[in-house]
């Protein structure tokens, strides 16, 4: 059985169980088959979609689209970067027929796409040869005979020019009034209506068509009509059922919900529009809407609202739509417009349309490649991130792997069919997983340990900086560029894979610090732990560094978490964490859910937050402690060490040291202290030991920071 692969592949299920596929990697309709319109499936960490029968067609493509120009050159398709074809805006459709030919203004589901695909001369790829045809196809069943599939293409082509219209050659066409008929089996035949000119014997059969002289537009009807059986099941009546929500106990100070969603999903990013409305992208390729349909302020429901992508780890939504950061592209999603199908409008469906508004970067099928964010700060800039490249690939394909991207909003003419262009920010990054920015702008991100890696980190992205990690196809002529240092150090394997991460920052206008004590810090989502970490960051000059500590309790995680991913903000301060569990990063079933975590303005005493002094560390606890407790130096275990940043996956900690504490003074408040350390060694991450020091000898949660000492403060 012959296998194709395909990186790029817009797949479109018909309702009569038709399925076509069109290559946007070639610019080719390259496969045709009945019934289910795929399966998808988990193998090791990479997820894949396969057909759900067998193709119908043999020899990689059922029709190639070419150019000749009025001078006889023939102009086929190239990839200028990665792709031939150029991916512009899907949209469902209607299609309306003509009541004179058929009897009936019936309407018949069907979906569009438009693009553009990129040509050269047969003869030469130069650059400077290159021209695009803009292209726009629909695909819907036969209106005349609905148990067909039809595809209708147009091409607009500059004066004079044709298309070319080529077919396999295991396929066999042959001419019946004005019209192509092409038999790929016994049972199965498509046609090509509008093709007027003989068949020409090249590589493979092909026609030509000339363009209306007046649109320079080339249109054709390709119909697909099959005489084998398909199954067809009428829609199941499934009960209804309600998933229980859980109350957690896992987060002091807060009340903890696991929402009664289904686990069907795995969310991997979040998003609010203006009305509060929640909006999740699921790591098998959805955005859904998260819904309440009992008004008992828990949602319990999803609605797809997009077609299936690959792994949308990025949501923002303002008012041109909700963007979808995929990872091929930045997509931005709407609403169809609520009008009359008859009248010639869209027909309303759940399905949003969909337009691309930025790309550029490179992938492959590699489970990894994965373009993550999605901040957008003050004046409309989004920021993402991708992860690095360490395989065997092409340079196009590694196309600002492992960068952090500035993408500026342009309407100018030069970029009308996307709407920013792309401005690289930092490199260096091995697999970034969370963006965020703080009140002042700054912008973060973790980065997860292994090669170059010796820790998790928390970084502070600025522009033109690098930091620690070397792609493979940078890994040669002894390349050693300077980088910069992370601002927190997250020890591995106290954390294994800090993601996603946001600032607890209260909403504007409300009466109070809703975070008190954790105002402004960040949270972290540690999927492996089935944790949150929570960190604190101090700005010492222009170096930001800081300390992490325990969000969540760790010591009994049963019933907790099931493996936190992403977190967001919702617009009224609730901080909601997306969970799963994929089968091959973790063993689970591919399941998720969602945890609302609400503020309840009352704090267990703990480690607030730790700050580097020039003599040691001022450390603030949520409440007051016991000052005769506190004063002993004996209630404080210190320890600093080094990692050394290598080829080799992590790092052993290296210059270990146990601290003494020379004084400690509790300061009037009763809630802060001061410790004074012997000396204080630059680039080390100081563990830090709390005793039961809490009212009448209480264990504090957290009792213990990480902090990354890059400077030593004056």
């Amino acid at each position: 059985t012959e296998t194709h692969s395909f990186l790029r592949p817009l797949v479109v299920g018909l309702p009569n169980r038709h399925n076509l596929l069109f290559d946007l990697e070639s610019g080719r309709l390259a496969a045709w088959w009945q019934g289910d319109t795929a399966r998808q499936h988990t193998r090791g960490k990479t997820w894949y979609w396969e057909p759900g029968a067998a193709p119908l067609n043999s020899g990689g493509f059922l029709e190639a689209l070419s150019v000749v120009d009025q001078d006889g050159q023939l102009w086929r398709p190239v990839a200028p970067a990665q792709f031939s074809v150029q991916l512009d805006a899907t949209s469902r459709v209607p299609l309306t027929t003509d009541p004179a030919e058929s009897g009936s203004s019936a309407t018949w589901p069907g979906l569009a796409w438009r693009g553009r695909i990129w040509f050269a001369p047969e003869t030469t790829a130069e650059a400077t040869s290159r021209r695009q045809v803009e292209i726009e196809q629909w695909f819907y069943p036969d209106p005349l005979s609905p148990s067909d599939a039809q595809v209708r293409t147009r091409v607009t082509l500059e004066a004079g020019d044709q298309v070319q219209l080529e077919y396999p050659t295991t396929a066999m066409p042959r001419w019946m009034d004005d019209q192509l008929q092409v038999a790929l089996t016994g049972e199965a035949l498509y046609e090509v209506q509008g093709v007027s000119a003989a068949l020409h014997s090249r590589s493979r059969h092909s026609a030509l068509l000339a363009a209306n002289p007046e649109s320079n537009q080339a249109e054709w009807v390709t119909t697909f009509r099959s005489s084998l059986p398909v199954d067809t099941f009428a829609a199941l009546a499934l009960p209804a059922f309600k998933f229980p929500a859980k109350q957690l106990d896992c987060v002091p100070g807060f009340e903890a919900v696991q929402l009664p969603l289904p686990p069907t999903e795995m969310p991997i990013s979040l998003a609010w529009d203006s009305n509060g409305h929640m909006f999740m992208g699921s790591l098998k390729g959805r955005v859904l809407r998260v819904i309440d349909t009992d008004q008992d302020g828990l949602q319990d429901s999803y609605e797809v609202i997009s077609d299936e992508m690959p792994t949308p780890y990025g949501l923002y939504y303002s008012n041109s739509g909700l963007d979808v950061l995929a990872k091929y592209a930045l997509l931005r999603l709407t609403p169809p417009a609520q009008t009359d199908p008859a009248a010639g409008g869209r027909r309303a469906a759940g399905i949003w349309d969909s337009q691309v508004v930025a790309d550029g970067w490179g992938y492959t099928t590699d489970y990894h490649d994965w373009a993550v964010g999605l901040e957008r700060d003050s004046s409309g800039n989004y920021f993402l991130a991708l992860p690095c490249q360490q395989d065997d690939r092409s340079p196009v394909a590694a196309t600002l792997r492992g960068t952090a991207l500035k993408l500026i909003p342009d309407e100018s003419a030069d970029h009308s069919y996307r709407r920013y262009r792309i401005e690289p920010w930092s490199a260096g990054l091995r697999f970034p997983m969370g963006l965020a920015l703080n009140s002042d702008g700054d912008l973060f991100a973790t980065d997860n340990q292994g090669n170059y890696n010796p820790f998790n980190e928390l970084n502070h992205l600025r522009p033109g900086k690098r930091y620690g990690f070397i792609n493979k196809l940078e890994n040669k002529d002894r390349f050693s560029p300077a980088f910069e240092s992370p601002a927190i150090n997250l020890p591995h394997p106290w954390t294994r894979s800090v993601n996603g991460i946001c600032f607890l920052n209260s909403p504007s206008g409300a009466d109070e610090d809703l975070y008190g004590p954790f105002e402004g810090h960040l949270i972290g989502c540690e999927m492996n732990g089935q944790a949150l970490v929570r960190m604190s960051l101090q700005r010492v000059g222009d170096t930001y560094q800081g300390a992490a500590y325990n969000f969540s309790r760790t010591e009994d995680i049963v019933g907790q978490f099931e493996g936190p991913i992403v977190c967001e903000l919702a617009p009224n301060g609730d901080l909601y964490v997306g969970n799963l569990k994929d089968s091959g990063w973790g063993g689970g079933q591919n399941t998720g859910s969602i945890v609302r975590l609400r503020p309840q303005g009352s704090w267990e005493p703990g480690i607030a937050e730790v700050r580097a002094t020039s003599d040691g560390f001022d450390v603030e606890f949520t409440m007051p402690i016991d000052a005769a407790r506190a004063a002993r130096p004996e209630q404080y275990q210190i320890r600093s060490y080094r990692r050394v940043s290598t080829p080799a996956y992590g790092g052993d900690d290296q210059d270990q040291r146990t601290e003494t504490v020379k004084d400690v003074q509790v300061h009037p408040t009763g809630s802060k202290l001061s410790l004074k350390l012997e000396d204080l060694r630059p680039d080390c991450v100081y563990e830090i030991a709390v005793g039961p020091i809490g009212a009448g000898g209480q264990e504090l949660f957290p009792r213990r920071a990480h902090y990354t000492m890059r400077t030593i403060p004056d």
